[in-house]
């Protein structure tokens, strides 16, 4: 419903709609794959931009080696 709501061609004189707009999809995008979804719950936003930077099966390999080197 809210895709609806903001979508840019029912606001065509709104840019904060299309803003919304990207937003709903990208969140509908994390929620709807299994993948991305369990990388947000454990990682947060930064766990998804590793996965999509260097691979998804980098971002636990990522966040070992970030507390090992940060301590």
């Amino acid at each position: 419903k809210l895709a609806l709501k903001y979508h840019p061609d029912k606001n065509p004189d709104n840019p904060e709609a299309a803003d919304k707009f990207k937003e709903i999809n990208n969140a509908n995008s994390i929620l709807t794959d299994e993948t991305k979804r369990k990388i947000y719950d454990e990682y947060g936003s930064m766990g998804l931009y590793v996965s999509e930077q260097f691979g998804e099966e980098s971002v636990k390999y990522y966040f070992l080696m970030s507390k090992w080197w940060f301590k």
